[in-house]
């Protein structure tokens, strides 16, 4: 059986992966949620479903047709009303006035022409590529199924990664803090650093503190500034292997709603934030510890 250090500094090394891992969804996350013509699209999408969802606007439309009008009468008015009324306070607040303007509706379309030229133009927008920081992502992924191909929608790609990366931190995290939770309490009863597991993060002074001979106020805090001083140094070093995947993964919880649920984001945020935070705390264990050497530290 490996020795607390040794798995320790094997679990640093997965943050390589990891990393690497909930970075692509970050960033593939930000640019379907922040890019002008993905929200455009987004828009588009929203604004059809919720005219198409809409009982009262063919009996308008009905009314508006059997006027034989060709430009907007009373009835046209209150067509072209309703259909405003449905986008501004049934589809995202942002698309109507910005994307979405009455403009669009001047010439007189039935509901099902509005919800199809609307979801053609989503359409247009997600058949090209999306580029982002010089990388270049599709609106489908293309994925091979016992042979078959398969296209999934980037998107729900993106989102079910997500759903897989929760677990593999927590797991990572998890074993991260009860690993060194049990390598520095090994630490506390040690007196030689040659006990110690040389890898990154044990950062510990190495020496004895004499006993002063006349009242001094710095040497008298010594011991507090070098342990203060080392354990910053500890969880700045952590923080170079830790910080990056959770940092990136919470970041893309903000932009995107796992599968339209923002309170299973709000969920899996928590406890991953937790669990990170938790990994600083085995260093408070070995807050004042040195190992005896011949040189003397104050």
């Amino acid at each position: 059986m490996s020795s607390p250090g040794v798995r320790f500094e094997r679990l640093l090394f997965w943050t390589a992966p990891i990393t690497l891992a909930t970075c692509a969804v970050f960033i593939t996350t930000l640019g379907y949620n922040t890019i002008d013509e993905r929200i455009k699209s987004k828009c588009y999408q929203a604004a059809s479903e919720v005219l198409k969802a809409s009982k009262k606007l063919p009996e308008l439309w009905a009314e508006y047709s059997r006027s034989k009008s060709d430009d907007y009468g009373r009835s046209g008015r209150a067509y072209s009303s309703e259909i405003a009324e449905i986008i501004i306070f049934k589809a995202p607040v942002m698309c109507w006035g910005k994307y979405i303007t009455r403009s669009d509706f001047e010439t007189p379309k039935s509901p099902d022409e509005i919800t199809k030229k609307l979801q053609d133009d989503a359409h247009t927008i997600n058949s090209k590529p999306l580029s982002m920081y010089g990388i270049e992502i599709p609106d489908r992924a293309n994925l091979s199924l016992m042979g078959n191909k398969v296209q999934v929608l980037m998107s729900n790609l993106i989102q079910a990664l997500q759903i897989a990366l929760a677990p593999i931190l927590l797991l990572w995290l998890g074993s991260i803090y009860h690993t060194r939770l049990r390598e520095t309490y090994l630490y506390k009863f040690k007196e030689s650093i040659s006990d110690v597991h040389p890898h990154v993060i044990n950062v510990y002074p190495i020496g004895h503190y004499p006993d002063l001979r006349k009242r001094n106020f710095i040497k008298q805090y010594t011991p507090l500034i070098v342990s203060t001083v080392l354990i910053s140094i500890r969880w700045v070093l952590l923080s170079i292997f830790l910080l990056p995947p959770t940092a990136f993964y919470l970041a893309s919880l903000i932009f995107q709603p796992i599968f339209g649920h923002w309170e299973l984001n709000l969920v899996t945020g928590f406890i991953i934030g937790m669990y990170f935070l938790c990994c600083y705390l085995p260093e408070t264990l070995v807050f004042d510890k040195h190992f005896h050497g011949p040189a003397p530290l104050r």
